[in-house]
């Protein structure tokens, strides 16, 4: 998780650096990226032999740590992304 924040971090940081980002097709295929359709049983397997977070995870945490999310979807406290 912490590599994916990192990775996160440096992305947005030179992101910040573009005029006219677009931030929500930024988000928006980093959801993609982590998008994962499995089975009962291989979800099983993974949860007993590997030590990641579950793609669900990878995807919402990380970006819930930057002010650009915040801003680009207007997620205020109370909402399930906050």
């Amino acid at each position: 998780m912490v590599a994916d924040i990192t990775g996160l971090q440096c992305a947005l940081r030179m992101a910040s650096k573009v005029d006219g980002f677009n931030y929500d097709k930024f988000f928006t295929k980093y959801a993609q990226i982590n998008a994962n359709l499995a089975i009962y049983s291989s979800e099983l397997t993974n949860l007993l032999q590997d030590e990641h977070p579950r793609d669900y995870l990878r995807t919402n945490v990380p970006v819930q740590q930057f002010e650009e999310f915040y801003e680009t979807y207007d997620v205020r406290e109370g909402d399930n992304m906050y």
